[in-house]
């Protein structure tokens, strides 16, 4: 994540008796349910759960850790990819929604994480961000 500028990862559904998961803000059904960012591994390797899994294990320790399970993920909001900027920007300004999933209707495989970061600097530096 660190050496290739990447903040939010998604973590795929695999499949379940549950199904997929479908958004309320939307209706579309997504296979990326939740999110981890950088933010929220730093916060759990520093935890008390954290610590304690890497003195009795080593780092070797954390190979076998179910990420849903032992860290604060982010549930996901997926949005279509015609969705318009003023509609993304004011389904961020909630605060249970720190992060977009925007599907891309044709390429199915493919799902980008939309941040209110990627809306403000984006749209200010008009597209030319390397974020």
């Amino acid at each position: 994540m660190l050496n290739n500028g990447i903040r939010n990862i998604g973590i795929r559904q695999e499949c379940s008796a549950q199904g997929d998961v479908e958004s309320e803000n939307s209706g579309i059904k997504s296979n990326l349910p939740r999110i981890i960012n950088d933010r929220k591994i730093l916060e759990f390797l520093l935890s008390h759960d954290g610590r304690t899994i890497l003195c009795r294990k080593g780092i070797a320790g954390l190979a076998n850790l179910n990420i849903v399970d032992n860290l604060d993920t982010i549930s996901a909001t997926t949005v279509k990819s015609n969705t318009t900027l003023s509609s993304a920007a004011e389904l961020l300004m909630d605060i249970h929604n720190p992060c977009l999933i925007l599907e891309d209707n044709e390429k199915v495989e493919h799902n980008y994480v939309l941040t209110p970061w990627d809306i403000v600097m984006k749209t200010l530096l008009g597209g030319k961000s390397n974020n």
